[in-house]
């Protein structure tokens, strides 16, 4: 959930340089001071200042990687012309994953990366969802916030809370969780083949609920798909019938799915599949799916 060491030292010495870079602009900090002295600088409203310029000057990047004033090798210098894809504003942390936390803008879900302390220290384990003021930055593949971030003393209910999941959930299904910038709000399926839309689509209970009208469409227009789709319908149900199966106490055997439906069951494989010759028409004896219990 949190950067490497090597990549946390790294991503603040770029962050600083940029920082230095906006302060000697304004004449708020020394022309002659050096990003190892900036580094060293306690002064934390001086630092945010700088931050604020930089969130709120457009151009103000290209410039910085135009004049190059650090001298940052050519490595350096692209992750910091990336931070022009930055996200800013208001956001809401719904919560922590292993990977990475959750932060809500809009309609978009982020997944970010956390420094050095762990964001919820940052936040000073605040109830969540709590809402934030944050900057969001493309660093090396992933996304990590700038370094600061500014919690608002605000309590949700539970009907903010459920909308909020919501939210999430609709978003997650749209868009995935976005774990990468710049993101141009193409959905989660955009350039995968039918098949794979397919497997999207059906992956998670969610999914099937969001996207039932987008199943309907994409089997009518691709009805090659109809037996992977069947056969996943079995899938699912199956597990309701191997639960239930075992509370029976039912013996070791095969069985299996249509719809949903259990049509047919033997001890052993080849019997199942001779049953099924005999009670399916040819067309649909590819839409079973078969498993052993």
């Amino acid at each position: 959930m949190r950067l490497n060491e090597e990549d946390y030292y790294q991503y603040l010495r770029l962050n600083h340089a940029l920082l230095l870079f906006v302060g000697q602009g304004k004449d708020w900090v020394s022309k002659t001071m050096t990003v190892d002295e900036f580094l060293e600088v306690d002064d934390v409203q001086l630092k945010f200042k700088c931050r604020e310029a930089f969130r709120n000057t457009p151009g103000l990047i290209e410039k910085f990687v135009k004049k190059n004033p650090s001298q940052l090798p050519e490595e350096d210098l692209g992750i910091v012309k990336g931070f022009q894809h930055m996200v800013s504003g208001q956001f809401f942390i719904s919560k922590y994953l292993k990977e990475h936390a959750i932060f809500i803008q809009d309609e978009y879900v982020y997944g970010v990366l956390a420094l050095s302390d762990p964001i919820e220290h940052v936040t000073q384990y605040a109830s969540l969802p709590t809402m934030v003021d944050a900057v969001l930055l493309p660093f090396k593949g992933k996304i990590v916030y700038d370094g600061i971030i500014q919690p608002y003393n605000i309590r949700f209910g539970s009907g903010y809370r459920s909308s909020l999941n919501d939210v999430y959930r609709k978003a997650k299904a749209k868009y995935g969780i976005i774990t990468s910038l710049p993101f141009h709000g193409n959905e989660a399926w955009t350039g995968k083949t039918p098949d794979e839309q397919l497997g999207y689509f059906m992956g998670t209970k969610a999914n099937r609920e969001e996207f039932e009208d987008k199943i309907e469409v994409l089997l009518r227009k691709h009805p090659e798909l109809v037996p992977a789709y069947q056969r996943t319908l079995g899938k699912i149900h199956s597990t309701q019938y191997k639960r239930k199966f075992k509370t029976l106490g039912l013996a070791k055997a095969w069985y299996a799915i249509l719809e949903g439906n259990l049509i047919s069951s033997a001890l052993k494989k080849p019997d199942l599949e001779k049953n099924l010759k005999g009670l399916l028409p040819k067309e649909k004896q590819d839409w079973v799916f078969v498993f052993r219990m």
